[in-house]
């Protein structure tokens, strides 16, 4: 009797389509799950810092709610939200580190992205 999973072969091994091997990848590939994984921490940062910006909540950096000093990344969010609404002037004097974050986060994600795809698309 042949089950459902007897006709599916192991995803690393591959199967052979008229005399020719096929790689099957398996659904989850770990550098494509970490590129979305990423990715989307780095939309959901970017939400938070355009809806929080300027509306005067408590402080969420825990080492300066603990100490009561700034720490160096103090001020970033509030920077990369101002220069996603358009005040690139407020973002320099919230964290002048804000106008660099954002692109490089970006670029280094895209790609992030691009690598993972790519790896997708080739064939043993």
């Amino acid at each position: 009797m042949s089950g459902l999973f007897d006709m599916v072969p192991p995803p690393s091994t591959g199967h052979v389509v008229r005399g020719e091997r096929v790689a099957i990848r398996s659904a989850f590939e770990p550098r494509l799950d970490r590129a979305l994984c990423l990715w989307g921490l780095w939309v959901a940062y970017l939400a938070f810092a355009v809806a929080t910006v300027d509306r005067g909540w408590p402080i969420a950096c825990p080492f300066r709610r603990l100490t009561g000093f700034r720490c160096p990344l103090c001020g970033l969010t509030t920077a990369v939200g101002r220069l996603l609404r358009g005040n690139a002037q407020g973002s320099l004097r919230a964290h002048p580190a804000g106008v660099i974050a954002l692109p490089l986060g970006t670029l280094w994600l895209s790609r992030e992205l691009r690598l993972a795809y790519g790896d997708r698309s080739t064939t043993d």
